[in-house]
């Protein structure tokens, strides 16, 4: 888990997170951080760099890979969520179908492709909505960079944090999800994981991706402060989009 999180790096900034199957990797972020926030969307970057850290958010050094997002979504590798605020892109199959510590066969559009591993969670270790425990734990990995002064070195910015929070409610209508873990700025697009205690020991699965904070009311009576929730898309959306590939 500590190896997840990717930051996304575009005309606009945010996170995401490598997902496998048997035989592909995706790359899984918030819509609004690869198109235009209202319909007709449209691509609004042309290249992009997502930077990682292969063993973990505490390595000395992060690794980078350069897309060429137009390309990528020209020939069809690109899905949305025209409904949620989800896309993902096909980044590359997997040799020897040997998931998640295969050798990743980048497609032509990765324009950067030194990283020899990429780290990637597995689709089959992922929740659907229905199997999503309101009341569980959840953790939250970002790269929140609207906060602290940037000027004083509160901390790294090229480095996520991890938030921990809980499941605070399902919401049947929009089917999504609303946890007590506040989301900032830049936030759009990490992982979130839920954190289940079992005869077998904590239990950790990966629930969607963070869209952004719920916000509070202000004293004029708008919409300007952020409240401690957020609002997580979970992976049935993810998954239908996955399907869309094959």
């Amino acid at each position: 888990m500590l190896n997840s999180p990717v930051f996304y790096s575009g005309t606009v900034n945010g996170n995401g997170v490598f997902i496998s199957d048997t035989n592909h990797i995706y790359f899984v972020t918030a819509r609004r951080n690869l198109f235009s926030e209202k319909a007709p969307y449209k691509l609004i970057s042309k290249q992009a760099t997502l930077s990682f850290y292969p063993l973990n958010v505490f390595s000395d050094t992060a690794e980078r890979i350069s897309i060429d997002v137009k390309e990528a979504y020209e020939k069809n590798f690109i899905k949305y969520d025209s409904v949620n605020d989800i896309a993902i892109i096909l980044i590359a199959s997997l040799k020897h179908n040997n998931a998640p510590s295969g050798k990743p066969d980048f497609y032509p559009f990765v324009l950067k492709s030194e990283a020899a591993y990429l780290p990637t969670w597995l689709n089959e270790r992922s929740e659907a909505y229905n199997e999503v425990e309101v009341g569980a734990g959840v953790y939250l990995f970002n790269y929140p960079l609207s906060i602290g002064l940037q000027q004083t070195n509160q901390f790294d910015y090229q480095r996520p944090l991890i938030r921990r929070g809980e499941i605070s409610g399902k919401y049947k209508k929009l089917k999504n999800i609303i946890i007590h873990a506040p989301a900032y700025i830049g936030n759009t697009g990490g992982p979130v994981y839920e954190s289940r205690y079992t005869a077998q020991g904590e239990k950790i699965s990966l629930i969607g991706i963070v869209t952004g904070p719920i916000p509070a009311l202000g004293s004029s009576n708008s919409p300007n402060l952020g409240s401690d929730y957020s609002i997580v898309v979970p992976m049935d959306y993810v998954r239908n989009l996955m399907k869309l590939f094959k």
